[in-house]
């Protein structure tokens, strides 16, 4: 028997867009299904093909990311698993805190 596209049984890839995420604060990101590792993507303003950061070969279904941009710079994560399958988060927007930082994104 021949199995084409996904395999039988998984769950389809799911990311969840994170809530509140403040400059310098530590935001976890986390998703449900597809097949590990996995690789996430930080895209500014929530397009997938504008990377700012990437981590590859993720296990697990969740990642710590310590926000290292500045307060009103807008993102989104992509999420491509090991089968190709591809999920995104909602783009939102970094809040304002009190801590000083070199950005390496500039608006």
């Amino acid at each position: 028997m021949f199995l084409v596209g996904s395999v039988v049984g998984q769950q389809p890839l799911v990311i969840n867009t994170p809530a509140n995420v403040v400059q310098c604060e530590p935001v976890l990101i986390t998703w449900d299904g597809g097949v590990g590792p996995y690789n996430l993507t930080l895209n500014k303003n929530g397009v997938p093909d504008s990377p700012v950061e990437a981590f590859y070969g993720l296990t697990g279904n969740a990642y710590t990311w310590t926000v290292n941009v500045k307060e009103g710079t807008v993102l989104g994560f992509s999420l491509k698993d090991s089968s190709s399958d591809l999920a995104q988060t909602a783009p939102f927007t970094i809040q304002e805190s009190d801590c000083e930082f070199l950005s390496r994104l500039h608006g």
